[in-house]
C-alpha cells in the first residue's frame, strides 16, 4: 500500500490569506489533489508562548474547508491534514501559509 499524498492549500488564488478573504470571521481554505479519504483538517498558530488551534470544517455548497479566524494573527498558520488510505494507514501533512493583516480584528 503506498502511503496518502497531501493536498495542495491555497486560500483565494495564493497561499495567503488577507482581509478580503475573511467574511464573517471565517476564512475559507481550497484543498485540491491528494490522495485517499480526507480524514481531518486543522489549522494552528503559535502566537507567543500559546498554540491557537481550530479544525477546518467542510462547507459542501462551496467544496471548501472554513475555520473561525478568531484568536489568529499577522504571521504563519500551519494547515494540517490527515489522510486515511483503505487499509487504515494515516499521513499527516502540515502545510504553512501567511495571513496578513491581523485576522482577529475582522
Amino acid at each position: 500500500t503506498v502511503a496518502p499524498t497531501a493536498s495542495v492549500v491555497t486560500v483565494g488564488s495564493d497561499a495567503y490569506i488577507n482581509a478580503s478573504e475573511v467574511v464573517g470571521g471565517k476564512a475559507a481554505l481550497t484543498l485540491t489533489g491528494g490522495s485517499d479519504n480526507l480524514t481531518s483538517v486543522n489549522v494552528s498558530q503559535v502566537v507567543g508562548a500559546t498554540t491557537i488551534s481550530t479544525v477546518a470544517t467542510l462547507n459542501a455548497s462551496t467544496g471548501k474547508y472554513e475555520f473561525n479566524t478568531t484568536g489568529f494573527s499577522q504571521g504563519d498558520l500551519t494547515v494540517t491534514e490527515l489522510r486515511t488510505d483503505a487499509a487504515g494507514n494515516q499521513t499527516s501533512t502540515a502545510t504553512t501559509i501567511r495571513a496578513w493583516p491581523a485576522l482577529a480584528s475582522r
